[in-house]
């Protein structure tokens, strides 16, 4: 089993973060010129959420956050079978 220390965590959290903003925005530019704007103000309220979602993340049992992760699991399954649902149910979208 892999053990990391927190800052190890952190150092991660924040790289994988960047990486996000910096993919949105990118996608932002190259679709929609004014959403990169958004993208700027969505940053700060990401940031300033990030750290009470870790602190409940390190506070969960982990048979609670094991439920979590299936749940999250099942909706993106769901999510993702959308699509093939309306085509079989021949769903019209216009």
């Amino acid at each position: 089993m892999l053990i990391m220390d927190k800052h190890t965590l952190a150092l991660i959290s924040i790289i994988g973060s960047s990486l996000d903003v910096l993919g949105a925005m990118y996608l932002a530019y190259d679709l929609l010129p004014w959403a990169l704007y958004s993208a700027w103000q969505a940053a700060p309220v990401v940031g300033a959420c990030s750290p009470f979602i870790e602190w409940t993340a390190d506070h969960l049992p982990a048979r609670r956050m094991g439920i979590f992760g299936v749940v999250l699991i099942l909706i993106g399954f769901t999510l993702q079978s959308v699509q093939y649902w309306l085509a079989l149910m021949d769903v019209t979208i216009r």
